[in-house]
């Protein structure tokens, strides 16, 4: 299986919208959650987002996502 992933790191200043993202996230892409680090397997997960002091990062399994998240997001 390809562990590649498309990502995109968001810093403190978006911390308070994590909530909002998560929620657009699970609504327009699907199955995804908080990890600890990069997925090393996405099984069945499209996005996984995880944080490392304040900074959060959104990856996508499929690089479209990534492309629909920055047009809204962004």
């Amino acid at each position: 299986m390809n562990n590649t992933a498309s990502c995109i790191t968001f810093g403190k200043d978006r911390y308070h919208q994590q909530n909002e993202i998560r929620d657009w996230c699970k609504e327009h892409v699907g199955h995804g959650e908080w990890t600890d680090i990069m997925p090393e397997s996405w099984e069945d997960r499209s996005w996984a987002m995880y944080s490392m002091f304040g900074n959060i990062t959104y990856a996508f399994k499929d690089p479209k996502h990534l492309t629909a998240f920055l047009l809204r997001w962004a």
